[in-house]
């Protein structure tokens, strides 16, 4: 594997690291502390929902998304990397443990997948250079799953509290935190790896 990824010229819009490597859009920058968190109104969510503000000299955390644009790229469709939006036909999603929680629906088990959307040539650099998602395919089973219809999945907003100042008026009313991704026609089954089976939806 080279020490740099090909030249990306579709990435070239992306802020770049100290490295002068593009920073998939949906990446945190800085710290996420409660000193960098407000509530406001988010049109994605359509409301109240959890902003993160970024602080770009501290440069960017491949572990983390923020949180304002996670919803954005959900629920405008667009990729998590290039931020372009992604037609039904290359949408991909990441489906991990990390990335998946589970509901049940009419005696299925169901899949809730809060990675943003990737498409298909994203996805490939993705997996290849992310450092994040090196990592996590190294110590845990990764897949890319192609998503191709819009009635593959329905589209749940998590809430929660924020610790902190902000902690008595979050828990006394939650706010958006995430736009999920719900697959309703794969069930995912956790066993030593994930199995893709078709649902019967």
């Amino acid at each position: 594997m080279a020490s740099r990824p090909p030249h990306t010229p579709w990435l070239d819009h992306l802020r770049h690291d100290r490295r002068g490597l593009p920073v998939p859009y949906i990446n945190a920058w800085g710290p996420q502390t409660v000193e960098n968190t407000t509530v406001e109104h988010c049109p994605y969510a359509t409301q109240d929902a959890v902003f993160m503000a970024d602080d770009f000299d501290a440069g960017p955390d491949f572990t983390k998304q923020s949180p304002q644009r996670q919803r954005r790229c959900m629920v405008l469709g667009l990729c998590q990397v290039c931020a372009k939006p992604v037609p039904w036909s290359r949408r991909n999603l990441v489906v991990s443990g990390d990335s998946v929680d589970f509901v049940s629906e009419q005696g299925h088990r169901m899949a809730l997948v809060h990675e943003p959307w990737l498409c298909d040539r994203c996805a490939h650099i993705a997996v290849t250079w992310c450092p994040a998602l090196i990592r996590r395919t190294r110590e845990e089973h990764l897949e890319v799953i192609p998503v191709r219809s819009a009635r593959e999945v329905l589209m749940r907003v998590s809430h929660g509290w924020i610790a902190g100042p902000l902690e008595a008026q979050t828990r006394a009313r939650p706010v958006a935190m995430y736009v999920k991704a719900q697959l309703l026609r794969l069930q995912l089954e956790p066993a030593t790896g994930w199995t893709v089976i078709e649902g019967r939806r």
